[in-house]
């Protein structure tokens, strides 16, 4: 806890000439934006709960459409059914037609003959006028079997027509269900994304308004009036330094664009790319003031040059020394990584000068 006080001290000490109005500036900004985020979560709440009626009201029409399937199919079957009987039943009409119209040309070839043996005087025993009689009743027969079939083949065409409107509708019932089954995959799927969507955001506005109290908290300590002199004349073992690690500046000193909150914020050092592991080397000679973990910073290392100026090393992967060891000038210190804020294997550098922060490249020596 001791440690702690002293470490809030000493990144007091160092923040200390910032600029308080950036900082109120960027903390309404940062409120705006957590306002933002709030308003940004209930719309997904409420877009999430409609997707969820309208999945709801998916699967019931479902649902019911699955049954009228099943009863759809069921009465298809029963009209093909009741139509392969009346296929049956006009078959069996023809066949009785067929053997009719037999029957009454043999009748008829009777009764011609007869006619003709009358003609010439032949007696053969049998009466003209019942044949006669016989060969209507038999055309009698099969016209009314023909109306019959006729009758069978209006019922054909109906039950044709039953089954094929069954069957057209089960299609159509269907065709619904798969767009139904779509939507509602859709749906799951949107419901799915929101639920992530809602996780970013709560994720962001908690984050947000961490940083907001940090802010707020900087600012208030920003306020005291702290001063603190030094005697020594600002001057290094040498009149430039050794770069603390060799990379590229991914990130300079001064002010930069934050995309993710849409302020602009100042950097109060150099970031410098490294590869994970890389040993991080002291500038100069000093003290460790500071050496272990720090919000933001990550696992951070703070030298007392003792001639009115820190250096502050942040995001290491591993620290190699510990607070109060007297430190050599390119001495091994740390080991580069991305602890804390950062997001791949960098170096955060800074010079302060009075406990201000100063561009540190002019007191480094120039790039090859």
């Amino acid at each position: 806890m001791k440690n702690f006080f002293i470490a809030v001290f000493l990144l007091t000490t160092l923040l200390a000439g910032q600029n308080i109005e950036l900082k109120e500036k960027q903390l309404e900004n940062l409120k705006s934006q957590i306002e933002k985020t709030r308003k940004n979560l209930e719309k997904t709440g409420k877009r999430k709960l409609k997707a969820r009626k309208s999945t709801k009201q998916y699967k019931s029409k479902i649902n019911s459409n699955e049954k009228k399937i099943i009863r759809i199919r069921n009465s298809e079957l029963k009209s093909k059914k009741q139509l392969e009987k009346t296929k049956d039943k006009i078959l069996a009409t023809d066949f009785k037609l067929e053997n009719i119209r037999e029957l009454c040309t043999k009748e008829f070839q009777k009764l011609m003959i007869l006619e003709i043996q009358k003609k010439q005087r032949f007696n053969t025993g049998i009466d003209c006028t019942v044949l006669a009689e016989l060969i209507h009743l038999t055309i009698d027969k099969y016209n009314e079997e023909t109306d019959k079939k006729y009758s069978l083949r209006k019922e054909k065409k109906r039950q044709e027509k039953a089954w094929k409107d069954a069957q057209w509708t089960r299609i159509v019932t269907a065709k619904k269900n798969r767009k139904y089954k779509k939507k509602m995959s859709d749906l799951n799927n949107q419901i799915e994304k929101l639920s992530k969507l809602e996780k970013q955001y709560l994720k962001e506005k908690k984050q947000l308004e961490q940083n907001s109290k940090e802010l707020a908290d900087l600012i208030a300590n920003l306020k005291l009036n702290y001063t603190e002199e030094f005697e020594d004349a600002y001057k290094f073992s040498s009149e430039k330094l050794d770069w603390p690690l060799t990379g590229k500046i991914i990130r300079d000193y001064g002010k930069y664009s934050n995309s993710n909150y849409r302020i602009s914020l100042e950097n109060n050092g150099i970031n410098i790319e490294a590869q994970d592991g890389q040993p991080v080397k002291a500038v100069d000679e000093g003290i460790v003031a500071f050496a272990g973990r720090f919000k933001a910073f990550g696992k951070l290392i703070i030298i007392d040059h003792q001639n009115g100026f820190h250096s502050v090393y942040a995001h290491n992967s591993r620290l190699l020394v510990t607070k109060g060891n007297k430190i050599k000038k390119n001495q091994k210190i740390a080991l580069a990584g991305s602890s804390g804020s950062a997001e791949t294997p960098q170096l955060h550098f800074e010079m302060r000068k009075k406990g201000k922060s100063v561009d540190p490249k002019p007191y480094l020596k120039k790039k090859q």
